[in-house]
């Protein structure tokens, strides 16, 4: 799928959620930091399963 079109379907689900659920700005960082907490737990939880596996 064209980039730019990935992009555009991704803010138009910003915009739907953020109507849906009232969101604010600062909501929408807050989130932000959750997923990005989320993601690097997954990655370094992932990382001690790949060295564990490899030994």
């Amino acid at each position: 799928m064209n980039h730019e079109i990935q992009r555009q379907q991704a803010m138009t689900l910003i915009a739907m959620l953020c109507l849906t659920y009232h969101l604010t700005p600062a909501d929408l960082e807050e989130i932000a930091h959750q997923l990005a907490h989320f993601d690097a737990v997954c990655d370094y939880r992932t990382q001690g399963v790949n060295n564990v596996a490899n030994h």
